[in-house]
């Protein structure tokens, strides 16, 4: 019963739940070294 109540994404989703938010957040903080560093 406990293990029915818990609603795991990587049944969904698999691996790439998780990649996909690395790669996100990996792009946004790229985003914002290069922003504040004015794209040099």
């Amino acid at each position: 019963m406990a293990s029915e109540g818990r609603n795991d994404h990587v049944k969904h989703y698999g691996p790439w739940g998780w990649i996909s938010g690395f790669v996100l957040a990996t792009t946004i903080l790229v985003l914002m070294f290069a922003i504040a560093d004015g794209f040099s």
